[in-house]
């Protein structure tokens, strides 16, 4: 607060110099700036907006770890699939199967709804797509569903998700995406997605 009030102070008295003779009071407002002994944060800039915006320091090699723009691809990518299943874009989808009494819609989405919660990776993912010995006739029907539910999202409506979403690496989510299909396509192929170097 003392800051603020010696800056202001400061200003309002450089501004009463300032019809002096400029060079002097800008000497006598950096002689009680020091005596002050005050750190001033870096050297800032100012905006069209007249709004102060400090400027960024040079990152070394030692400072942030980088952050690998592929590591939650997979899981982000699932719990997209995962909404857009249990949302009601996807009732048209499923209907061909619901009239032939292939799929139960309320049991699929009561499946998916308890299963959604193992996306964490790409193991979760995997198990939701791979169809095993140990599924019974309903499990299996839901998981070829929700395949095919994550191929229309990732073909038709990933695009829209990633460029309106939340989403930071939004080009690397749009380069990733047909490896995300193909893994989609071939469960029992997935595996994690590297960056290309």
């Amino acid at each position: 607060m003392r800051f603020l009030k010696n800056k202001i102070r400061l200003a309002e008295e450089a501004a009463k110099r300032h019809t002096q003779s400029p060079k002097a009071s800008d000497l006598q407002i950096q002689s009680e700036m020091e005596k002050s002994s005050i750190e001033f944060p870096e050297v800032t800039q100012m905006t069209k907006k007249n709004k102060v915006v400090p400027q960024k320091k040079a990152k070394g090699k030692k400072g942030k770890k980088e952050i690998n723009p592929t590591k939650n691809i997979v899981i982000n990518y699932g719990n997209a699939m995962a909404s857009f299943a249990l949302s009601k874009l996807a009732v048209p989808y499923l209907q061909s199967s619901v009239d032939k009494g292939t799929l139960d819609l309320q049991g699929f989405i009561e499946y998916l709804s308890s299963s959604k919660g193992r996306i964490t990776g790409v193991e979760g993912l995997k198990s939701l797509l791979l169809i095993t010995e140990e599924d019974n006739e309903k499990v299996a029907s839901y998981k070829l569903a929700f395949k095919m539910l994550c191929e229309i999202f990732i073909k038709y409506f990933s695009v829209n998700w990633i460029i309106h979403g939340r989403v930071t690496n939004k080009l690397v989510y749009l380069k990733y995406r047909t490896r995300v299909l193909v893994r989609v396509q071939n469960p029992e192929q997935f595996t994690y997605i590297k960056e290309e170097k």
